[in-house]
């Protein structure tokens, strides 16, 4: 098979997989509007999935580890250095 043809395969799964994960999400959001209406306590926003709440981990100790790295060597914080920076 040529290049071009392996190209519009690879967009048209990726066009397909696109519109099942749309689909899934939109039943998902219509799921949760359904059952707030029958009980108001549930609230509109679904918990969090797993990936979600590792990758927020993942993204505050990088965060950490990199004003730790960054400020700690210069003895100075982040504020501290945004207030050099701008001169205040």
């Amino acid at each position: 098979m040529s290049t071009a043809v392996w190209v519009i395969m690879i967009l048209g799964t990726l066009a397909i997989a696109g519109n099942l994960v749309n689909g899934y999400l939109q039943r998902k959001q219509m799921r949760q509007n359904e059952l707030f209406r029958q009980d108001r306590s549930v609230g509109l926003t679904p918990p969090s999935t797993p990936f979600k709440v590792s990758s927020m981990e993942i993204q505050v100790a990088l965060l950490e580890w990199w004003n730790e790295r960054l400020f700690s060597a210069r003895g100075t914080s982040l504020s501290g250095a945004f207030d050099t920076f701008f001169g205040f």
